[in-house]
């Protein structure tokens, strides 16, 4: 039986809430629907093109042949979008059910067909997760896992890639406390990805909105700075910058033109700004007094984002980022996102998991982005080669011997941190490893770290001790114990311990404890202060 693809196209947007961000073309026979299939949270765009043709429409059934003639025209109009694929829909029965050759043809050339079959049982499912699932089913028979998986480790994440951060996004998106956000967190813990993911949002919600990306480690004057943002915003003078210096001087009057005579809103997105504060710092921070002025009109916004340098300026009086912007501090996703980042993806990807599985992950990686992703990656590759996916043990085992994973945890960690931090760590782990038990599991409470520093020699007030424990929490080294009377702490990334006593941990310890004692001022207050993470904690009393 014929089922028109317009009205199934209707059905997915009006039934199955499958977002529609532009409005149907037509031309040479065809009709082109496009979908937001990043819902489906896979490898798939927010303009995925469903294209139906009018030559076979209200046919019961179409040949092979018929299908085989069209995929040229097809594979060439693939190649014109930015989408990773398309959808066929030819609402009718295909005679006979086409061949795996056939099939992974189609797929080579980034094209899925569905037909009357597939539709019918997406109408026809009870809610919407079925549907979804009915519809993701021939989209991984086509294309295949792997080219559908959503975990990419090592690239910012966006659209159906990104996963939770809702409560961020709302914050962000909301324009409360002057509509300026400052992005803060460790080395990827996943700022980029969620600035990639504001940005697209508001793109989609705002066609009169005109942006513009910076990445501070690509810039090295007030000068690079400007001109990145004039060439997407005002490309009318940014052409103009070499000859004539004093644009840059101008560049609030410059941006406010846009809100307040060509109805046009502006958001300007910042990544790595800490590289940006290093040069701005020796010139009295120019670059940070000139975008304050550029972004107080109602209609402008800037989102930055950054690690210790933009920390530690959002926390000084002398600094133009103070009370310049909302501090949005990113940590790992909670419990819910990050189930929902392993179960649903590998369900609509054909790989049914025991619960057991997601539960491993989970306390693997404290919820940090970067490391679910290379489980899920892991598991995607054990069930490609073995046909089912690896039970709890076999999954550590393999990804302990992936260096990826230890480059991840260890790498990460020395990157992340300073020398007092790493310090202080290494001591708890002497300390871990003399106490016996696993030292994974360890547990530890600020007087625990006052005795493990001065095993090695270091002796710190409470105050520095406050601040090593605040800057490793902030961090995603360390993660606090709720519901106990005395504060207590874990290791975030339970294999950390294991990773530094494989690297030689006396030799850690020396080498770390030079590096301190020739660190000028100690320890420095880079990240939240105690106080902002006390009142973050839930349930102790007193250190």
């Amino acid at each position: 039986m014929f089922q028109p693809p317009g009205k199934f196209i209707t059905h997915l947007v009006d039934k199955r809430e499958i977002p529609r961000h532009r409005a149907a073309e037509t031309g040479g026979g065809y009709e082109i629907h496009y979908l937001d299939l990043s819902v489906l949270k896979l490898n798939a765009s927010l303009i995925t093109p469903f294209v139906s043709w009018s030559k076979i429409s209200g046919h019961s059934q179409i040949t092979i042949d018929q299908l085989t003639n069209v995929l040229p025209d097809l594979a060439e109009r693939t190649r014109q979008v930015s989408a990773p694929f398309m959808v066929f829909v030819v609402g009718s029965t295909i005679r006979p059910t086409p061949p795996p050759d056939l099939v992974q043809q189609f797929g080579r050339k980034s094209v899925v067909v569905l037909d009357s079959s597939v539709m019918d049982r997406v109408i026809a499912a009870p809610d919407r997760a079925t549907a979804w699932r009915e519809l993701a089913s021939p989209i991984v028979k086509y294309l295949g896992i792997d080219k559908l998986s959503p975990y990419q480790p090592g690239r910012p994440a966006f659209g159906g890639r990104f996963f939770g951060r809702l409560d961020y996004l709302n914050r962000a998106l909301s324009g409360k406390q002057g509509g300026n956000i400052t992005i803060l967190g460790n080395r990827r813990i996943g700022k980029t990805s969620l600035l990639n993911e504001l940005r697209l949002r508001m793109v989609n919600d705002n066609e009169n909105l005109r942006t513009a990306s910076v990445y501070g480690s690509k810039c090295h004057s007030t000068y690079d700075v400007c001109k990145e943002i004039m060439e997407h915003l005002r490309p009318d003078i940014a052409y103009k910058m070499t000859t004539e210096p004093h644009i840059i001087d101008n560049l609030p009057a410059h941006i406010s033109l846009l809100p307040e005579k060509r109805n046009e809103d502006v958001a300007v997105f910042i990544d790595e700004a800490d590289h940006l504060l290093e040069f701005d710092s020796r010139q009295e921070y120019a670059l940070m007094h000139l975008l304050r002025a550029s972004f107080e009109h109602d209609r402008c916004r800037v989102f930055f984002a950054g690690f210790r340098r933009v920390m530690e300026a959002k926390n000084r009086l002398d600094t133009p980022l103070y009370n310049f912007t909302q501090a949005l501090y990113l940590e790992g996703l909670n419990k819910s996102e990050t189930i929902n980042m392993i179960t649903e993806p590998l369900a609509r990807l054909g790989i049914q998991v025991p619960d057991s599985l997601p539960t491993l992950i989970l306390s693997e990686t404290n919820g940090r982005p970067d490391l679910v992703q290379l489980f899920c990656s892991k598991v995607i590759e054990y069930y490609r080669n073995n046909g089912r996916p690896p039970e709890p043990e076999t999954l550590i085992e393999e990804m302990l011997k992936d260096p990826l994973f230890t480059d991840a945890v260890y790498t990460t960690f020395i990157k992340n941190t300073n020398a007092a931090e790493r310090l202080v760590c290494f001591a708890l782990i002497r300390q871990a490893e003399t106490a016996g038990g696993s030292i994974d599991d360890y547990l530890f409470r600020l007087k625990d770290m006052d005795i493990a520093l001065k095993h090695v020699g270091a002796r710190l007030t409470l105050g520095d001790l406050e601040t090593l424990s605040a800057n490793l929490q902030t961090g995603g080294i360390i993660a606090p114990l709720a519901g106990r009377r005395v504060r207590q702490f874990k290791f975030a990334m339970r294999r950390l311990p294991d990773f530094c006593v494989r690297t030689d941990l006396d030799f850690l310890i020396e080498k770390t404890r030079e590096d301190y004692e020739s660190t000028p001022g100690g320890i420095d207050l880079l990240l939240e202060s105690a106080e902002e993470i006390s009142m973050r904690e839930v349930g102790f009393d007193g250190p």
